[in-house]
């Protein structure tokens, strides 16, 4: 998927989440990688994680 320049692959997108928020999408970058969160109402949880394979873009659900 390439290299991973920088941040954390487990950093916690700064956005607020609460109650008011459920059902928000956030997507985080590290390096050429995306890690896609949602607000579950009390805090963001990863539900995927995509990036290149080859010429691929693929994502995989966490």
């Amino acid at each position: 998927m390439g290299a991973v320049i920088g941040g954390s692959a487990n950093a916690i997108p700064s956005a607020t989440c609460d109650s008011a928020h459920a059902g928000a999408v956030r997507t985080e970058w590290v390096g050429d990688v995306a890690y896609k969160y949602e607000c579950d109402g009390s805090g963001w949880q990863l539900v995927s994680k995509c990036g290149w394979v080859g010429t691929r873009w693929v994502c995989m659900n966490q």
